[in-house]
């Protein structure tokens, strides 16, 4: 569906990269599955296309992004105590 809006729009991967402040790398991450990137990288770009978080997954891939925010947070409450 990324892919999808960002060739409608006629960006390259890499303007599109740049629009949406995140690098090629964590974009074709998204891409593959590959769930090693900031969950952030998402909001990023709905914020862009307006596509929601929710309607870029497969189903699958809304469970691994469930176990991806689950470590961020967890990561996260480590390094505020």
């Amino acid at each position: 569906m990324i892919e999808e809006w960002r060739k409608a729009n006629g960006l390259s991967k890499t303007a599109f990269c740049k629009v949406c402040k995140i690098s090629l790398d964590t974009y074709n991450k998204i891409l593959h599955d590959d769930w090693r990137f900031r969950v952030s990288a998402l909001f990023k770009i709905e914020k862009v296309t307006k596509i929601r978080v929710y309607q870029m997954m497969s189903p699958l891939s809304k469970e691994k992004f469930a176990i991806a925010c689950e470590k961020q947070v967890k990561r996260k409450k480590r390094t505020t105590k």
